[in-house]
C-alpha cells in the first residue's frame, strides 16, 4: 500500500472540498463516469490516505475559518490606523466605537415605550354577574315611595317625566 494520494486521488479531495457530491468529484477528478458512484464510495469509505485527507483539509479550513474577538480586534485596530493616516477623524470614531460594542462594552441603546396594561377583568365580571341578574327586581317598594320597574323600562336610560302616573304615582314630586 502506498503512503501518499495519487493525482486523482488529490484531484478528488480537493474537489469534495468544493461542496459537490462524491460522485461529481470522482467525474471531475479523472474517473470513469460509468464508475463514479462505485469508485467515490471506495475512496471516502475504504481508502485511509483518503480520509485522513480529507480531515487533515477539514481541520485546517476549520481553524482558517476561526474568526475570533481577538482577529476582529486586531483588524478594527489596523482599520483605524489607516484612518488616522488619512486624517478621517469620524471613521476613527466610528471604528472605536465598533471596537467597544465588540467586546461588549457598549451596546446599542433601544428605547421600547410599553403602554401600561389595563385590567378589564373586574369590570368583565361585573358586566357578567349583571348580565346573569334578574332584570327586575321581584323585592318590595320600599318605604313606599319607590316601586321596581318593569324590564323593558329598567333596560335602558329612563327620563322619570316621560314615565306614566302609574310607575311612580301622583303624589310623587319628579322635580327633584
Amino acid at each position: 500500500m502506498t503512503t501518499e494520494l495519487s493525482v486523482k486521488q488529490m484531484r478528488f479531495v480537493t474537489e469534495m472540498q468544493t461542496g459537490i457530491t462524491a460522485t461529481q468529484a470522482a467525474v471531475n477528478a479523472g474517473y470513469s463516469k460509468r464508475s463514479a458512484a462505485n469508485t467515490a464510495h471506495a475512496l471516502l469509505k475504504e481508502n485511509p490516505l483518503v480520509r485522513a485527507e480529507m480531515e487533515r483539509l477539514r481541520q485546517h479550513l476549520a481553524k482558517q475559518a476561526e474568526y475570533t474577538i481577538e482577529k476582529a480586534s486586531g483588524d478594527v485596530d489596523k482599520y483605524i490606523g489607516l484612518a488616522l493616516a488619512a486624517n478621517q477623524h469620524g471613521a476613527v470614531a466610528k471604528l472605536q466605537e465598533q471596537k467597544l460594542k465588540l467586546h461588549l462594552l457598549i451596546r446599542k441603546q433601544i428605547d421600547v415605550t410599553v403602554a401600561p396594561a389595563i385590567d378589564i377583568s373586574g369590570a368583565l365580571r361585573e358586566a357578567k354577574e349583571r348580565a346573569l341578574r334578574p332584570r327586575c327586581d321581584s323585592a318590595p317598594a320600599l318605604d313606599g315611595d319607590f316601586v321596581a320597574l318593569p324590564s323593558v323600562v329598567a333596560a335602558g336610560a329612563v327620563d322619570n317625566k316621560s314615565l306614566p302616573p302609574i310607575f311612580y304615582g301622583n303624589d310623587v314630586d319628579m322635580d327633584l
